[in-house]
């Protein structure tokens, strides 16, 4: 039960409180690895699966990742510089996603997962098809199960990380997807061919976007509205849409450059443009 709501820092505490709870939390092995075994898998879901065995200490798999967490709070924190290099070779990465303490990164050809812990490629899925294998869109899901890939060949990739397979495929682009978002219900896409589509995650297209003129790059779904999302593109425009309805709801025009960035959050809006600007809106 502790396993399911308890922090790792609580169950310390906890087990600081008395011998009892000492000999469940960390004396007594059967009990203490199936406490910290639920923990690591609520908090590290993906990487808890990637490395689950019955011989893992999952008390120490814990520490290691409470680590990773504060090095990665406190260099967000300190000084801008680069402090960690999970990647170093040939292959350009046109876009990178991160849920908890595991990075995807889409490359040339590719897409891989990272751990940032032990800054090593935990999983890689090879775009092949019949047209231009580059990937530049991607995107994780919360529980870091799912990848999915946007190629220059218009294609959507739906990944099974611990698979390590590609369950569907999403036809309809015809260009190439250079962003990715999604939800529990859907998942919403923008393409070189001037669209936003918006699709199930059976791979139905349900909604068709139109609007700008050239490429659309920036995707951000509204924090305080979830069926609402807006769009950046080479027009300068940055519209937001009812994806229910397909209808543009409000246009903004940026003044200057193609719009490439695009974060909603509740009560505020961020562009990036080639202008060299980033706005608040």
């Amino acid at each position: 039960l502790m396993g399911a709501f308890l922090a790792p820092a609580e169950v310390g505490r906890v087990a600081r409180s008395c011998r009892f709870f000492r000999q469940v939390c960390v004396t007594n092995s059967a009990s203490s690895e199936k406490l910290w075994k639920a923990v690591c898998f609520r908090l590290w879901p993906l990487r808890s699966s990637l490395n689950g065995s019955e011989a893992r200490d999952w008390r120490t798999f814990s520490l290691e990742r409470q680590t990773c967490d504060r090095r990665w709070e406190k260099g967000l924190r300190g000084s801008p510089a680069v402090s960690t290099m999970i990647k170093s070779d040939e292959s350009p990465v046109f876009n990178v996603h991160k849920r908890g303490d595991m990075v995807a990164s889409a490359e040339d050809c590719c897409v891989r997962i990272w751990d940032l812990a032990r800054k090593t490629c935990q999983k890689t899925f090879a775009c092949n098809s019949s047209g231009n294998r580059m990937v530049l869109g991607v995107f994780l899901t919360e529980d870091q199960s799912t990848v999915l890939s946007g190629g220059a060949d218009g294609d959507i990739k739906v990944w099974d990380v611990k698979r390590g397979t590609c369950g569907r495929v999403l036809t309809g682009h015809s260009g190439a997807v250079v962003t990715l978002k999604a939800d529990a219900n859907k998942i919403v896409s923008t393409s070189f061919d001037g669209t936003c589509k918006v699709w199930s995650w059976r791979g139905r297209c349900e909604q068709t976007l139109i609007g700008h003129r050239g490429h659309v790059c920036g995707l951000s779904f509204q924090e305080s509205e979830p069926r609402n999302v807006w769009t950046g593109a080479d027009d300068g425009l940055v519209k937001c849409w009812d994806i229910e309805t397909a209808q543009c709801l409000t246009t903004l025009e940026q003044q200057g450059g193609s719009v490439w960035c695009v974060e909603a959050g509740h009560s505020s809006l961020l562009t990036g443009a080639t202008d060299a600007s980033v706005r608040i809106w």
